[in-house]
């Protein structure tokens, strides 16, 4: 039986423990930077043509295709052994970069779990008294994301498997093979949305199984997967939750953020206008584009430290009651 939740009183505590506890918002900007949550993305595009017949002139064209004969004259020069170093070295690069990221990840959640339960506890907490957390559940967190990742693919790999062997049966017959292709699109669509669902479910009880109840990943993803199916309710309820105040608290504050610095950028790039090449105008810009950068930031850490602080409330009041 699910356990019955008071969702305010969890939101209340959590509102109260991201303010009294702004050391934890260190490992909640490393998780929002490394995993892009509450993030939020803006792109200029800037082009320009003759107006009048809309072509590239003559001599544009000429020099585009010499810069083009120079890089492929460059590139035949390199021999083929060096592009195959060059391939090795860049999947090593990213291969060492996916660590670096599981690994980082890894030991702000853990840090931050922990963190938020002594504070919970009414412990004073800092860097250096919560960053053990994150160092004793590394391993185990590496590892259960690591079978998250086999568990994903290989389920991913028998549905192709299952849709290219229907495929192939239905493929003699050309009705049931368009009905086939629809309504396999449509379930999997269903499908995958169920099953990301699921997968973040049981990480949200898997790592605080691990951080705080000492569990093995696999033990942890199983219990994970059984609290997950039991609280199918409440989670998604607290899912909810948690991304309607993040969106409405990040959309206001970006918007507040950004409207403060509007005016003195304006200002700063009025000479820019004029066609003017004013450094200090720039210099300005680039400080205001930083402090926004930081401001927004600051907000995104603070919202995952509330998110963790809700989740650990939830991970507590399921697993007493079960």
């Amino acid at each position: 039986m699910a356990a019955e939740i008071d969702f305010g009183s969890v939101i209340k505590r959590s509102k109260d423990l991201v303010f009294k506890n702004r050391w934890l918002w260190v490992y909640g900007l490393v998780v929002a930077t490394l995993t892009g949550s509450g993030g939020s993305g803006f792109g200029n595009g800037f082009s320009t043509s003759d107006s009048k017949s809309g072509k590239i002139p003559p001599e544009a064209q000429k020099m585009v295709q010499e810069v083009g004969k120079a890089v492929t004259d460059w590139v035949a020069t390199i021999p083929a052994h060096a592009w195959i170093l060059f391939g090795i070295g860049l999947l090593i690069l990213i291969v060492l970069g996916i660590i670096v990221q599981w690994v980082t990840i890894s030991w702000a959640k853990g840090a931050l779990i922990g963190g938020l339960e002594e504070a919970d506890k009414g412990e004073i907490v800092t860097l250096q008294n919560t960053t053990h957390f994150g160092i004793k559940s590394l391993k185990k967190l590496i590892i259960f994301n690591i079978i998250t990742s086999l568990i994903s693919l290989g389920t991913i790999i028998a549905l192709l498997v299952v849709y290219g062997l229907v495929s192939l049966v239905l493929s003699f017959i050309q009705p049931l093979m368009i009905l086939w292709m629809v309504m396999s699109g449509l379930l999997g669509l269903l499908g995958l949305i169920i099953f990301l669902v699921v997968l973040a479910m049981v990480a949200i009880y898997a790592e605080r199984l691990v951080v705080l109840k000492d569990f093995s990943p696999w033990e942890a993803w199983k219990k994970g997967l059984a609290i997950s199916r039991g609280n199918f309710l409440n989670t998604v309820l607290m899912g909810l939750l948690n991304s309607g105040i993040g969106c409405g608290v990040g959309c206001v504050t970006s918007l507040v953020i950004t409207t403060v610095l509007a005016i003195p950028a304006v200002i700063l790039a009025i000479p820019l206008f004029a066609k003017n090449v004013f450094w200090p105008s720039i210099v300005g810009l680039i400080f205001l584009l930083l402090v926004w950068v930081t401001a927004n930031s600051l907000v995104r850490a603070g919202l995952v430290v509330f998110n963790f602080s809700n989740w650990n409330q939830i991970f507590k009041k399921v697993y007493d009651k079960e």
